[in-house]
């Protein structure tokens, strides 16, 4: 079943992809250059935060390359949710106008809603759930006079595969409720 609305007029595809060959160009410049802009602070960032959300000593980076592992992992995931605003308000334009009123309101309120919590989750997992799990884990393990160490690679790999998982989970929720939105 289609509905048409006196607003509506028929034109070709490539008039649609157009301007969403015009978003995706954007986005990839926007990631690219806020890469490269996160390069340049993300050291001191990876190291206040092993050192100020562990006990003093207990994460160390072991292997040569996994300091460049934890770094490159940063960089991007830092990117995507810097992004994520204009990725959603880009995307909420080229949608917009072919969405009936109710469906424009889930529209905003969806991206609206992703734009607040997407970086409120992440900020809870990297400086609230992670050190805490540290935490708990320096103290369930400590024996006395023998002084524990961590592996900051495989810490910060679970907390950037918790990023992933949220930021992957707001893609494919919204391309799900859009897809069914549209039937």
């Amino acid at each position: 079943m289609t509905i048409r609305v006196s607003s509506d007029r028929i034109v070709p595809v490539e008039e649609h992809l157009i301007p969403l060959h015009n978003i995706l160009r954007r986005l990839a410049i926007s990631l690219f250059l806020t890469m490269a802009i996160w390069t340049y602070f993300v050291d001191d960032l990876i190291s206040s935060w092993i050192f100020s959300h562990s006990p003093p000593g207990a994460l160390s980076v072991y292997g040569p390359y996994d300091w460049l592992e934890i770094r490159w992992s940063a960089i991007i995931i830092l990117a995507v949710v810097t992004v994520l605003p204009i990725f959603c308000y880009d995307i909420r334009g080229f949608i917009r106008p072919g969405l009936l009123a109710k469906e424009q309101k889930w529209l905003d309120i969806f991206l609206l809603g992703n734009i607040v919590t997407i970086p409120l989750i992440l900020w809870y997992v990297w400086f609230s759930m992670i050190p805490t799990y540290v935490d708990g884990v320096y103290l369930f393990d400590s024996i006395e006079n023998v002084s524990s160490h961590y592996d900051a690679r495989d810490i910060f790999s679970l907390a950037s595969g918790i990023s992933w998982i949220v930021i992957v989970g707001f893609v494919a929720t919204f391309s799900t409720s859009l897809a069914r939105l549209l039937g």
